[in-house]
């Protein structure tokens, strides 16, 4: 009985000590990273914009795994894997269809940080993971200037033979 009641005496006080250090969270700040585009991307999503036209509405910066995701049939370890390497990464710029908004095709803007070495690798798996999932890949390396009926050509080459049959 004695062990007993020194066990709990003993709990009680562990438990009054502990609660008197319970170390209080300090609020986190945040502070904005700055412009969302360089001035590069900037140029680039304007021309794409006017290349674009009534063709398809132009988003940025959409996280992959919002518009890819793992096929079916892989068991739970297997799928968040998969999900795991795609949940981080993000396009550059996807196409839409001007009503549905259903995804057409993806534009990844190659500038001089594609030469690294991390980001040849990154490339080369959204590359792999596009054509697994039968979604257009456009890439497009920096410019000076932007020809907006050249891009045209390459992102809607259709429409672009069809108008001039």
């Amino acid at each position: 009985m004695f062990y007993i009641l020194g066990f709990v005496a003993l709990f009680v006080v562990f438990l009054l000590i502990s609660r008197g250090s319970t170390v209080k969270e300090v609020p986190v700040s945040y502070s904005l990273k700055g412009p969302l585009f360089t001035p590069a991307e900037r140029t680039f999503l304007a021309a794409l914009n006017q290349a674009c036209g009534v063709n398809a509405k132009v988003f940025v910066k959409i996280r992959v795994a919002d518009v890819i995701k793992p096929q079916p049939g892989l068991n739970k370890t297997q799928w968040q894997s998969a999900f795991n390497q795609i949940s981080s990464k993000h396009f550059d710029y996807i196409l839409c269809d001007p009503i549905s908004l259903a995804v057409m095709a993806v534009v990844e803007f190659d500038d001089s940080r594609h030469t690294q070495p991390k980001n040849v690798e990154r490339d080369k798996f959204v590359d792999e993971i596009c054509a697994s999932a039968s979604l257009k890949l456009h890439r497009f390396s920096a410019e000076y200037a932007y020809n907006p009926d050249e891009m045209r050509k390459t992102l809607f080459p259709a429409i672009e033979s069809a108008n001039a049959a």
